[in-house]
């Protein structure tokens, strides 16, 4: 599989956060944490989206 096209989706409510995910979608999803960083993980999520999985990143 190559890297696919994704789409971003800024969080507010319940949580801060960050939904990236493949533009044609996903039956895989995964959520990322940093730690206590306090920081979300737009790097990581857009990675793991890049090949075909859903990921959510919150803070």
């Amino acid at each position: 599989m190559g890297i696919v096209d994704t789409v971003e989706y800024q969080l507010t409510e319940p949580w801060e956060g960050l939904l990236v995910a493949p533009a044609r979608g996903s039956d895989v999803g995964v959520l990322v944490l940093a730690g206590s960083s306090g920081r979300m993980e737009r790097e990581r999520a857009l990675l793991l989206a890049r090949q075909g999985v859903v990921a959510l990143t919150i803070r």
